[in-house]
């Protein structure tokens, strides 16, 4: 036994190892390779490999399970000590870097932040209060630049975003529906159509907004057919101009449902395009450092970061732009 020992020391792999233990655990080969994303004649492989370390049997076969053998029993207690004690050496380098580089650089596009940025802050702040988020609110192209520059940890925006050398993570669902004066004549209908909003003025964010970008991609040519008098900077604006009766527009759901608490507007779907789309979460690529694996991992986790908002849970404060 003591050649075996030497042997096991001088060949230790720590995959070898995480294979026996599952497999101990589950008793079956092939479940173990399915848990562990391989095939069964690679487990099989390194049992063997494993076994020829130790010097000595480690598994047999009892009622079509895999069990261990007195040497398996062994070599599974010390295992599993010798894994834990890597996991938590792992997780205390990771808070170590954490502590080093404790924030992210979090840029947001303004309709994030128009839309969910505050839940999103209170609700990471509770879960983590190690970790600092450096907060930068902008245009979506100036956040697309940002991203490509690697002058930004995390970008929230919304589709489309085109950027390459970028890893794009669902965060939310969104969609886009028509603003009207409350007393426009289909101010009364349940929907629009795009046909009915080209028929008259529209008041848009700029032609570099996602909401532009995404009616150019879902309307194809039938984008040329809308009237697009003014292009304003900021939700706001946009709200105060469709009061006014300068034109329509098309806005976020939440946001025109809130819009419809403060001003003399209603918002209605749009019948006969899909403009709906996801909120996204955006980094570059190669470019996480462990305070932004942490943000991600959260963000993911929470799911739909607009579920459980309306109307009535965000503030009537002022709207910027998209």
């Amino acid at each position: 036994m003591r050649g075996g020992i030497r042997g096991l020391s001088g060949n230790l792999n720590l995959t070898l190892l995480r294979t026996f233990v599952r497999v101990v655990e589950v008793g079956h080969a092939i479940a173990a390779a399915r848990s562990l994303y391989l095939s069964q004649s690679a487990v099989s492989m390194q049992l063997t490999a494993l076994s020829n370390a130790v010097g000595l049997p480690l598994l047999e076969r009892v009622r079509g399970r895999w069990v261990p053998t007195a040497a398996g029993k062994e070599l599974y207690e010390s295992a599993r000590e010798v894994l834990g004690l890597l996991d938590r050496l792992e997780q205390r380098i990771a808070d170590l870097s954490l502590r080093q580089t404790g924030h992210v650089r979090l840029v947001s596009a303004r309709i994030v932040a128009d839309l969910a940025l505050v839940p999103v802050l209170a609700g990471f702040t509770r879960a983590r209060p190690d970790v600092r988020l450096d907060i930068s609110i902008m245009g979506c192209r100036e956040a697309e630049t940002a991203c490509s520059r690697r002058e930004a940890d995390v970008v929230l925006t919304a589709e489309p975003f085109d950027l390459e050398a970028s890893a794009i993570y669902s965060i939310g669902d969104d969609e886009i529906v028509a603003l009207l004066p409350l007393d426009h004549p289909f101010a009364v209908a349940p929907a629009v159509t795009v046909e009915q909003l080209a028929a008259g003025p529209l008041v848009l964010h700029g032609m570099r907004s996602t909401i532009t970008a995404l009616l150019r991609s879902r309307l194809g040519s039938r984008f040329e057919d809308l009237d697009i008098v003014h292009e304003l900077p900021s939700t706001g604006t946009i709200v105060e101009a469709v009061e006014a009766g300068l034109g329509c527009s098309l806005l976020p759901r939440l946001l025109a449902e809130r819009a419809m608490r403060c001003s003399r507007v209603v918002a209605l779907p749009v019948d006969g395009v899909d403009l709906r789309r996801k909120i996204i979460a955006v980094t570059p690529l190669g470019a996480e450092n462990e305070a932004t694996r942490v943000f991600l991992a959260w963000l993911c986790a929470t799911g739909d970061v607009l579920s459980g908002l309306d109307a009535e849970t965000l503030p009537p404060a002022r709207l910027h732009g998209v």
